[in-house]
């Protein structure tokens, strides 16, 4: 399936945009890429550094 066919489909089951406009192509396109890049991101494991630390003890 591609991305107007997913349009398509989106519009004729009455679905639409977050601002009430119907999909089109670049919408879908928009969507997967910014989903791909999020499960990407929650797949990568964090790091933790620790740099720079001082500590002061008052008299």
């Amino acid at each position: 399936m591609n991305f107007k066919e997913i349009a398509d489909w989106l519009n004729e089951n009455g679905h639409l945009t977050p601002r009430g406009n119907t999909f089109r192509n670049n919408h879908v396109h928009s969507i997967l890429k910014k989903r791909r890049r999020r499960l990407e991101i929650m797949d990568t494991e964090p790091t933790l550094s620790i740099s720079n630390i001082k500590f002061e003890l008052g008299k």
